[in-house]
């Protein structure tokens, strides 16, 4: 078997995502708190559930025999940048700029990991 650890530290965002392996959900990822998942080695996806319970924010991962891979959940991850209209009137569209923060699952070395999961605590739903 291989193991998934997904964590949230402390000092992330107040969203408390669903997080998912193959759009199978593994649990709530509490600000603060970290979730174990324990799978057969392959290939899955990594992700967070949309309402209708697709995934968002996927990350491929290979899981490979007798390892655990740590993934920090960070709300701030990739900075997305897009055109879009902001007004109108019967004869102009007013078009800005929007940008938004795409969560993020990032790939954690597990020294790291560990010493930041030390300050954590299992997410139970």
């Amino acid at each position: 078997m291989s193991r998934v650890i997904t964590y949230n530290p402390l000092s992330g965002s107040f969203v408390i995502p669903h997080i998912s392996i193959n759009e199978n959900t593994i649990g709530l990822l509490r600000r603060g708190g970290y979730l174990i998942h324990d799978a057969p080695p392959g290939n899955y996806s990594l992700g967070t559930l949309r309402s209708d319970g697709s995934l968002s924010f996927v990350k491929k991962i290979t899981l490979k025999k007798n390892t655990t891979s740590y993934f920090k959940y960070t709300n701030r991850g990739k900075l997305i940048e897009y055109v879009s209209s902001c007004g109108e009137t019967e004869n102009t569209v007013t078009v800005c700029r929007k940008r938004y923060y795409q969560p993020a699952l990032d790939l954690v070395d597990e020294r790291i990991a560990l010493e930041e999961l030390s300050q954590l605590k299992l997410s139970i739903d």
